[in-house]
């Protein structure tokens, strides 16, 4: 019996272990989730309401990215928190999207027989698709409310894996206790595993996850956390399941303990899951205030495809000195799957004034903005975050913000652009609610996927369209992509890739996208809220209320493939193009003879055919292929010659 089933389903929920988290604690979170320590400038962010919107003109924008509703939603506060959650992944072993949401679905239109409870809006459904979100599967339901109690799942987060040749996600998400005689408020975690074969929901392995207990204190899990299961590269048939969290402390006034992160984790078949903090992530390796609130924050987890485990993080650096690096990134790994892990390692500020130097403005400062961040590893150490940052010169004046590239090659960090952009953002409140403040805690959006080879990564976020800062107005807010090549030392120049009218927030991709040719093809999903009779736009973009539903695209981001990987000496061209029966490659190659391979690829990333695969010597070559039997569609033809490739688009149309 496989070792997942096992650990899962030798726990039995009757019901989830109430830790006392209060419900007050929550609602302050998104307010002290990162923080200026003093001395550190605070960069006072220019937020704008729907109140400034511009009215639109008719036809003043197209809709480029044509968005199709696939789902609905119960609550969109839910789904897309902070980014600290993560509802929406491709799971490389399969190549399928997955996604895990909050309620509901039309119970007219759908029916699922897994399904047995009536509270559609506190349960959690899983949607897959199999061919890159072209069609979604049925509804699955990985978590029902009224099957468990009265906990009500919140801000989930996925992953998924494969094992015995089937689909496996597994989900952890806090709940809620609105036990009408006796509501506790937040009341921990728990972990569920799906696989293709439950067909109904009783049949699926749970485990909660109670109050921590270390060092004589107790600690509540906070609403976020970060998720990875799989066969281990080094052993096959071993798996391992880990999950990080930030705790805190329940009592509230204990100020050195504020700032740890913990884990849950295990590999043992017969045992329990370890719950711990490991001594690397402990709260006295940051700077500490005498004060409430964290002082640093979970970026990611992430394994690299050698087995290396990187867990990211920002916060304030406490040196072995005593001195300290004020809000930097860092990342500590582990070499054995989550047993132990290494001492963080911080960004330094010498690295920060570099770059400040780069651009001219010696003396100046880069100031961390907003809470949205990410983090893609890749093999040998590498590493880059992608961060939003303000600019100031040495006289303190703000000269602009960016989203840059924080990044280690070789043991080396350094800082790159990624692009400019206006370093506003709307605000949403919860119209449902008036007293409900909360304003939109996701910012700009920020997130970055890597390509499923380890070949390039992909940034994403939202800005406003015609901002006038002055008067504080803009038009619209869209979704803007960037691409880079891990080889090539810039990025390419980002791209509005939605273009439309309507205001884009709430916009999802999943943490791997499909291998780059000479486009970065990347699914999104967005969360949208229906516009009422008598309503305006900005009416009905709120954060939670009823009608919202989920909407998926793919976007197309332009990557310079051939630029970054140069065959010198080769060149290609297919004709016709586009083709509907026989697809002609067109070699020129000038050198001695070599091994050369001429591939077909689809937009997954998956080798459909190869063409030749052979000696190449001097000469033009005309390779032909009958692609009449093969659907419409765009296809990758590559040239690899040892580690070098050139790739061409080729459209199939009937």
């Amino acid at each position: 019996m496989s070792f997942v089933y096992k650990l899962f389903s030798a726990i039995i929920v009757v019901a989830v272990i109430m830790i006392g988290t209060s419900s007050a604690r929550a609602e302050k979170l998104p307010d002290t989730k990162y923080c200026s320590p003093e001395g550190q400038l605070n960069y006072q962010v220019n937020t704008v309401s729907y109140e400034n919107l511009i009215p639109y003109k008719p036809g003043y924008k197209t809709q480029a990215d044509n968005f199709v509703t696939i789902d609905s939603l119960s609550n969109a506060y839910s789904y897309f928190y902070l980014m600290i959650n993560r509802p929406f992944v491709y799971d490389k072993s399969t190549g399928n999207l997955i996604t895990v949401k909050r309620g509901y679905y039309n119970p007219v239109t759908h029916g699922n027989t897994g399904y047995t409870g009536q509270n559609r809006s506190y349960n959690l459904m899983m949607r897959i698709s199999e061919d890159y979100g072209t069609t979604w599967n049925e509804e699955a339901v990985v978590y029902d409310k009224d099957a468990i109690g009265y906990f009500e799942a919140r801000f989930p987060t996925c992953f998924g894996f494969k094992m015995n040749d089937k689909q496996y996600v597994t989900s952890t998400f806090p709940v809620i206790n609105y036990d009408p005689s006796n509501p506790g408020g937040w009341d921990g975690y728990v972990s569920t595993l799906w696989n293709s074969s439950v067909t109904d929901f009783q049949e699926m392995p749970m485990a909660a996850h109670v109050t921590l207990e270390a060092g004589g204190s107790s600690y509540d899990w906070d609403n976020d956390s970060r998720i990875y299961a799989g066969e281990k590269p080094d052993a096959p048939g071993e798996y391992f399941w880990i999950t990080v969290s930030e705790i805190s402390p329940e009592n509230a006034g204990d100020y050195t303990n504020n700032s740890h992160i913990a884990m849950r984790r295990t590999d043992d078949i017969e045992g329990e899951i370890l719950e711990t903090i490991p001594n690397a992530w402990n709260s006295d390796k940051f700077s500490i205030p005498e004060s409430a609130g964290r002082y640093n924050q979970l970026i990611d987890l992430k394994m690299a495809d050698d087995g290396i485990l990187y867990m990211g993080v920002y916060g304030n650096y406490r040196k072995g000195d005593g001195s300290k690096d004020a809000n930097t990134v860092g990342y500590s790994v582990s070499n054995d799957y989550g047993l132990t892990w290494e001492t963080i390692e911080f960004l330094p500020l010498s690295v920060r004034n570099e770059f400040m130097t780069s651009l001219g403005l010696t003396g100046g400062t880069f100031v961390f903005n907003y809470t949205t961040k990410g983090m893609v590893v890749f093999n040998g150490g590498d590493i880059s975050f992608i961060v939003h940052g303000g600019l100031y010169n040495a006289a303190q004046e703000y000269q602009g913000s960016k989203v840059v590239e924080i990044y280690t090659e070789n043991s080396s960090w350094d800082m790159r652009i990624v692009a400019d952009l206006t370093g506003s953002y709307i605000v949403y409140r919860d119209v449902l609610n008036t007293e409900n403040t909360r304003t939109n805690p996701s910012d700009i959006e920020l997130q970055v996927a890597r390509t499923v080879d380890g070949s390039g990564m992909v940034a994403k976020w939202i800005d406003l369209i015609d901002y006038d800062q002055t008067a504080g107005t803009f038009s619209t807010t869209d979704v803007f992509m960037a691409a880079r090549m891990k080889n090539a030392t810039s990025w390419n120049t980002a791209v509005n890739v939605t273009q439309s009218s309507e205001i884009d927030r709430s916009v999802l991709i999943p943490d791997y996208i499909s291998n780059f040719t000479d486009k970065s093809i990347v699914p999104m999903l967005k969360q949208y809220t229906k516009i009422k009779p008598n309503e305006s736009e900005r009416d009905s973009q709120f954060v939670a209320g009823l009608d919202q539903y989920l909407k998926y695209a793919v976007a197309e981001v332009i990557v310079d493939v051939e630029d970054n990987e140069i065959i010198e000496n080769v060149k290609m061209d297919i004709v016709p193009n586009p083709v509907n029966d026989i697809a002609r490659v067109r070699v020129f190659y000038e050198g001695k003879p070599v091994q050369t391979e001429v591939a077909i690829f689809n937009l997954l990333g998956e080798k459909v055919a190869v063409v030749s695969n052979g000696i190449m010597p001097y000469g033009t070559h005309h390779f032909d292929y009958n692609v009449s039997n093969w659907i419409s569609g765009t296809y990758y033809v590559t040239v690899s010659i040892g580690d070098k490739k050139m790739t061409k688009l080729m459209n199939i149309i009937k």
